[in-house]
């Protein structure tokens, strides 16, 4: 079973995932209305993904 301090763990990495997601995501829109390109809101995303990724598989 699964004890509580593991499941506030797993929340935070969550949300820090999110947040971090959001974060690119909104950079991205940001470069992409500065320079007119729509690339950079994608590669924002891909970006926030692999972050999200990487905080929930390596951060215990």
């Amino acid at each position: 079973m699964v004890n509580e301090k593991e499941i506030r763990h797993q929340q935070a990495n969550w949300f820090l995932g999110g947040t971090l997601l959001v974060a690119c995501t909104g950079i991205g829109i940001a470069i992409s209305m500065a320079r007119a390109e729509r690339l950079f809101i994608l590669a924002g995303f891909v970006v926030g993904l692999v972050l999200c990724w990487a905080v929930n598989k390596f951060i215990k």
